[in-house]
């Protein structure tokens, strides 16, 4: 029976994203369905940062689930990444820019006007957010260990108590992957998270 309510739930939820399938990127149904799911539980007036956001895929599940909060996306928007994906990023980037598709498949989609793009590297906005608390915090950026334990070290701290922590690409069979990395040595270990549950790649964990 609980099998039964998690698909049924889980097709309900789909159901209201069901556009975000028309936006290019990496989100499995599960890990779309479970990032709108707990967008729907920030406060209105409340903070999402998503740190890594391609053409919005991930952006329109958050701004959806969440719309009387502002959704904050940081991204270079220049293609770059990880030698290991460097060539399909080139390969489907398209003609326009990333930060003009971007833009514009969340005003097709409607969820444009709770959005704030942040155009660069989160090491350039960390003194943005100097006195800004989270509701959410998704980091999907640099998949390095560098990368991700930059992110994780300078944002995380920020997630108020009660909040989120979700981290794409959890990876468990690569220890040293930076996601996986990051979520076993430092997350785990330093006990401000509990761990919520690991949907597809989607790792979530609550503020203590």
């Amino acid at each position: 029976m609980d099998l039964l309510i998690t698909y049924i739930r889980k097709k309900l939820l789909l159901s209201q994203i069901q556009a975000y399938q028309s936006i290019q990127g990496w989100l499995s149904e599960g890990e779309a369905t479970h990032l709108y799911h707990f967008a729907k539980k920030v406060p209105s007036g409340g903070t999402i940062l998503e740190i890594g956001c391609w053409k919005g895929k991930s952006t329109f599940c958050l701004a959806k689930g969440a719309p009387q909060a502002q959704v904050i996306s940081i991204d270079p928007f220049n293609a770059a990444g990880e030698s290991d994906s460097l060539a399909e990023y080139s390969e489907k980037k398209g003609e326009l820019s990333l930060l003009e598709q971007y833009q514009a498949n969340l005003e097709r989609l409607g969820v444009v006007q709770n959005v704030k793009a942040l155009v660069g590297y989160s090491a350039a906005f960390v003194n943005e957010f100097e006195d800004q608390s989270l509701d959410l915090l998704f980091i999907d950026g640099d998949h390095s260990r560098e990368g991700a334990e930059f992110d994780f070290t300078h944002f995380a701290h920020k997630v108020k108590i009660g909040g989120y922590i979700i981290f794409h690409d959890y990876r468990p069979n690569k220890k040293d992957f930076g996601p996986t990395w990051v979520i076993n040595n430092l997350v785990v270990p330093g006990g401000q998270f509990q761990k919520i549950g690991k949907f597809d790649s989607l790792w979530v964990g609550q503020r203590c």
